[in-house]
């Protein structure tokens, strides 16, 4: 196994970025399904379970994230909810703690909003989380990206590294339809 191998996901980190192409064709496609039961929700015999989408990112606010919102609400088929910040997030989170139905949450998490909201929800009980971390700038690669996973590894609830944005789509999409009964 090269240094570079992440056991926690199976592949190397050279694989994990060069399947990002792939994945992007792999969005585009599921993204293509979910618009089509988006529209046909409304007459589905079975509601779908509830949960939230969170993606916290200071890019979440920017120019290009309106394309990327629609994107991962397209793939997902539900309504995405954006923080700038952890410590936003973690405003909310705490404003909703006592909520009886709070329903799971997928959160993708930036690189640099990472330290700061992991160690939240892994103290928030009330919370049940899948995060996926993304590491897709440069600020997150090289050494850093060792680093991503020394700290993912520090919490189980963390289940993917994605290594560019199709990847981390693809992934959200996966983890709503589990907590959705529908993969």
């Amino acid at each position: 196994q090269s240094p570079h191998f992440d056991r926690k996901f199976g592949r190397t980190v050279r694989e994990s970025i060069s399947s990002c192409v792939s994945d992007a064709s792999t969005a585009i496609s599921i993204g293509a399904s979910s618009l089509q039961d988006l529209r046909t929700s409304s007459s589905s015999p079975e509601p779908r379970a509830p949960c939230h989408l969170i993606w916290c990112d200071q890019r979440a606010f920017k120019e290009v994230s309106d394309s990327w919102k629609k994107q991962l609400e397209v793939a997902t088929g539900i309504q995405v909810k954006t923080h700038k910040t952890s410590e936003k997030c973690i405003r909310l989170l705490r404003k909703k703690q006592h909520s009886q139905a709070r329903p799971p949450c997928v959160f993708l998490v930036s690189w640099a909003n990472a330290p700061t909201l992991l160690p939240f929800i892994e103290e928030s009980h009330n919370i049940t989380a899948k995060v996926i971390l993304l590491c897709d700038t440069d600020m997150c690669r090289g050494r850093n990206r060792d680093a991503a996973e020394r700290l993912a590894s520090g919490y189980p609830f963390v289940v993917h590294l994605a290594a560019c944005w199709a990847d981390a789509v693809v992934t959200a999409s996966r983890l709503v339809g589990e907590f959705q009964g529908l993969h």
